[in-house]
């Protein structure tokens, strides 16, 4: 009989116990050091294989979801193709460990926030607001007029009305940021949406209904990442805080973001940890929240449904 790998001797105990923490593994299986267990864990929670959620006692703990490929590497990760946006390596795994300290000036701050999928049905034609294009490179905003154009027919957008970006939005992240929203964009901070329809918002932007979550394969030659750093570069941000799920094409665009190469000495990702995911989508907007009223946000900071939070820094 072939030896077992480290993977299959973690799956192969969480399918008898579930919900054990790294260093119960770690003693269970002898896999040593126990660092090597928490990124084997991690390695097969982005593989979809198993879980990993707060515990009773506040650490994270593993439960099998998933079957383990025996085809799945199991000791390297697969880097994104950045041929048109700058080459660069994959971006290192979650920080178990990690401390954003309190900000009140943000105004340095590029932040990157979802759409939703449910909209207000607003009434009339608000056309007041800016649109990102006037803040990019008229090249780069001719090329995401052309990419949103292409994209009107199948992602059903209606322009009868019009409303302001981060008003139209209705779903739970927006729900539980709430008064933050409307403080970012009164203090006129640097605040994007990433969408289905439109590729990507200002705050502000007057946009229709529509029906599409955000596939990267409809926004071809890397306009959006272009865009978020050709907006970045344009307004000279040196730190970016994007807030979306783990597991979704919103993380896709900003991992593949070079925000290096667009000036950024900072870049971090937040995302919710386990849960369904209009817990998630709450969670995410707690945090935005929490940033926006200058909390220091790290592991220990959880929802108010308990979520914590991963913290994976890009640059």
């Amino acid at each position: 009989m072939a030896r077992q790998s480290n993977e299959e001797r973690i799956a192969a105990l969480l399918r008898r116990r579930p919900g054990l923490d790294d260093d119960e593994i770690s003693q269970l299986t002898g896999i040593e050091p126990r660092q090597q267990v928490n990124q084997i864990c991690r390695r097969l929670e982005r593989r979809g294989v198993l879980t990993r959620t707060a515990g009773p006692r506040g650490k994270i703990v593993n439960a099998l979801v998933g079957a383990l490929s025996r085809n799945a590497p199991s000791t390297t990760l697969r880097h994104v193709r950045r041929s048109d946006v700058g080459a660069k390596t994959a971006p290192p795994a979650d920080d178990e460990t990690w401390h954003l300290p309190a900000r009140d000036d943000l105004t340095d701050t590029l932040l990157i926030v979802p759409c939703s999928k449910s909209k207000e049905e607003c009434v009339g034609r608000q056309t007041a607001g800016s649109r990102i294009g006037n803040r990019l490179p008229a090249s780069l905003a001719e090329r995401l007029d052309r990419a949103r154009a292409a994209n009107r027919r199948r992602a059903a957008v209606d322009e009868r009305t019009l409303a302001p970006a981060w008003q139209r939005y209705s779903g739970r992240f927006y729900q539980a940021a709430g008064d933050a929203l409307a403080e970012a964009v009164r203090r006129r901070l640097h605040l994007l949406i990433l969408s289905g329809g439109y590729g990507v918002l200002l705050a502000r932007e007057p946009i229709g209904l529509y029906e599409a979550a955000l596939r990267t394969s409809w926004w071809p030659e890397h306009v959006l990442e272009r865009v978020l750093a050709g907006y970045t570069r344009r307004h000279r941000l040196k730190c970016m805080r994007a807030f979306v799920s783990r597991t979704t094409a919103y993380r896709q665009v900003v991992e593949r973001t070079d925000w290096k190469a667009a000036g950024v000495d900072d870049a971090v990702l937040l995302m919710p940890v386990g849960g369904p995911q209009d817990s998630v989508s709450r969670a995410q907007g707690d945090a935005f929240a929490a940033l926006l009223s200058g909390t220091t946000l790290d592991q220990n900071w959880r929802s108010k449904a308990g979520l914590p939070l991963t913290c994976r820094r890009l640059v």
